[in-house]
């Protein structure tokens, strides 16, 4: 009796440590590994009646560089693929950081989801030029379908750390504009109190049902065994 208790402890123990360990894991990474890439709002048309999706601006707030299509390739963590098929140091980036995020789910504080991750990557060489200066920087506004109450922070992933972004604004019409000085691996965070709470909550119950089931295996277990033997 005493062996069986022991091997039910341990297995108990073996479980609870596991399963939370494991929803932590699956929480995280289905936010953001089976996502597109959010949509880039256009904010006007040139003279030629081509869209543009952001200025370039200088700590002054001129127009330094208008961003027209074909200037920022947008890739979410679900085509890391085939972004490896054509820019190889983007998708190794890529991946280093969504593989730190995962070992990390908590980088961003314990009430965070990264709701979106993807890179993104300058085409054009003037552009580059443009922000290159400190202090200029441009603006982009992204559809995320997002409600008019949801507060999000903004990190982009350069030199070996990430850093905000300048400025984060709900539109309220489920866009997000986001003020950029670099770019790179950009994440979209959220804090979702009250979610993880129920999910945490939710585990448990599953650790105390899962435990209850193994005592009442071994207590059949153990009362067939005794029977068996006086049989």
């Amino acid at each position: 009796m005493k062996k069986l208790v022991n091997i039910l402890l341990v297995l108990v123990m073996l479980f609870s440590i596991a399963v939370p360990a494991a929803a932590v894991t699956d929480d995280f990474v289905p936010s953001i590994t089976d996502k597109g890439a959010p949509e880039l709002v256009e904010q006007g048309t040139d003279e030629n009646g081509q869209p543009i999706y952001g200025q370039v601006v200088d700590a002054e707030g001129n127009s330094v560089f208008t961003v027209g299509e074909g200037v920022i390739r947008i890739t979410p963590l679900a085509e890391l693929e085939e972004l490896r098929e054509i820019d190889v140091p983007a998708a190794e980036m890529l991946e280093y950081v969504f593989d730190f995020l995962q070992k990390n789910s908590y980088y961003f504080g314990k009430n965070t989801v990264v709701r979106d991750l993807f890179d993104v990557t300058v085409l054009s060489s003037e552009l580059e030029e443009a922000l290159a200066p400190k202090g200029q920087t441009i603006t982009l506004r992204f559809n995320l379908h997002v409600a008019p109450e949801t507060k999000l922070s903004v990190r982009s992933y350069k030199n070996d750390e990430w850093v905000d972004v300048v400025d984060v604004v709900n539109n309220g019409d489920g866009t997000v504009s986001v003020t950029f000085e670099d770019f790179c691996p950009v994440a979209f965070i959220v804090g979702d109190v009250q979610i993880a709470e129920e999910k945490g909550s939710c585990i448990w119950w599953i650790v105390i049902i899962a435990a209850l089931l193994l005592i009442a295996l071994l207590i059949f277990l153990l009362w067939r065994s005794k029977k068996n033997k006086k049989a």
